[in-house]
């Protein structure tokens, strides 16, 4: 009788770490899944902060496009600024200065056979983003064509181009 009970309390043990082990495997499955759905929407999230980035960073240069062609309204003959003839400077849009442009120069018109359609060619505007105080590539680089219609003072894009470094 005595030998029966130590085999049946052998047993229970066994059957104890059996299930002890079964329950480890189980927690160490779902630890690992869990890691894998955190890494998963952390990447989903820097995805969607890269994309928006590159969106403002668009947008930015849609701005500068703009400020080119106010340039152009301002002063046909002269487009360039004064202060600034050749861009050299960077333009930012807000006082924080995380994102700034530069502008390509604008060069003398070219006047079609219509005298009354002035085209200000290769107009580029390149978007950096200030990272710790240092450039980084740029972001987004819009370049594009003005019309200018000197009678009706109106000027409007054409052949505009996105492209990236």
């Amino acid at each position: 009788m005595v030998k029966l009970q130590t085999q049946n309390s052998k047993l229970k043990t066994r059957r104890r770490g059996a299930a002890l082990l079964v329950v480890l495997f189980m927690i160490m499955a779902v630890v690992v899944i869990s890691l894998g759905i955190l890494y998963r929407a952390d990447m989903t999230a820097a995805g969607a902060q890269n994309y928006a980035l590159r969106t403002q960073a668009d947008y930015i240069a849609w701005a500068g496009l703009e400020h080119a062609r106010a340039l152009i309204l301002a002063n046909p003959n002269d487009p360039n600024t004064p202060d600034n003839p050749n861009h050299q400077a960077p333009y930012t849009l807000d006082d924080n200065g995380i994102y700034y442009y530069y502008l390509s120069p604008i060069g003398e018109p070219n006047q079609l056979a219509d005298p009354n359609c002035w085209r200000y060619d290769s107009i580029e505007c390149k978007v950096y983003y200030n990272k710790d105080n240092t450039q980084t590539n740029p972001r987004s680089i819009l370049t594009t064509s003005i019309l200018y219609d000197p009678n009706s003072h109106t000027a409007w894009f054409t052949n505009i181009r996105h492209s990236q470094e």
